[in-house]
């Protein structure tokens, strides 16, 4: 259909599953350009041009900072963490009490549940802010408490539920892209770009601290599909203009 513009709005799909809100969706073609120089005059200029396409990339910058957007950026996968109770969970006094280093526990700890250090063998049983102090990553023995350096220790704590991401676990992934989208500029007619299939790369930044909202940027190849035949169907992707 025509359209005098375009500002594309929409939902993205990686195998037919939604990534949450997608800020930019863009297709770049790199052109391979083979020139045969005219010879038979001083004036220069080009008797000859053979153009070709030597790539074709798809980039997508995701906003939903979460642990499937994130395993896909990072090769890896993700697994639920379930908030059983942990008890008796071995952990060592460090051999210097600074106040600034932590004992990271095996789970995240859910900090509305006081957690419980006893030492190992238990007996004695420690108090928080005076001989230990608790954070969701673990607990940090005080240099003023009754803890000694390098003492065997025991924490029970309950687990926060949490999505942990294993990185750099699988090779690169290959998936079929869909925009389910819509033109702005014209009165929201429908756009839909479907890449049959694109192999992302890692992501280059993954911003943990900062002041902006975080983003997800992953940058891959459209491959030729040559499950799709037919005469003039492309095997990279198609835009439908409805």
């Amino acid at each position: 259909m025509a359209s005098c513009g375009y500002i594309g709005k929409g939902k993205v799909y990686l195998d037919r599953i939604f990534v949450g809100n997608v800020s930019a969706l863009n297709v770049a073609i790199a052109e391979e350009k083979i020139e045969q120089s005219d010879y038979t005059s001083p004036g220069g200029g080009n008797c000859a041009v053979v153009q070709r396409i030597d790539s074709v990339e798809l980039s997508m910058t995701m906003t939903r900072f979460d642990a499937d957007n994130l395993s896909k950026a990072v090769f890896g996968n993700s697994a639920e963490q379930a908030a059983t109770p942990i008890v008796d969970e071995s952990i060592t006094a460090p051999a210097v009490l600074d106040d600034d280093t932590l004992i990271v526990t095996a789970q995240v700890i859910d900090t509305s549940v006081a957690p419980t250090v006893t030492s190992d063998p238990s007996g004695t049983t420690y108090t928080d802010g005076t001989d230990y102090t608790f954070s969701p990553a673990g607990i940090t023995v005080l240099a003023g408490g009754t803890i000694a350096v390098t003492d065997p220790l025991l924490v029970s704590y309950t687990p926060k539920a949490a999505d942990v991401v294993q990185a750099l676990t699988q090779s690169a992934q290959s998936y079929e892209v869909l925009f389910d989208g819509l033109n702005e500029a014209d009165s929201g007619a429908p756009v839909v770009v479907k890449a049959y299939k694109v192999q992302f790369g890692p992501a280059a930044d993954i911003p943990f601290i900062g002041d902006e909202f975080a983003e997800l940027v992953l940058t891959g190849d459209i491959l030729l599909d040559d499950t799709v035949v037919g005469a003039g169907l492309s095997q990279y992707f198609t835009v439908s203009f409805a």
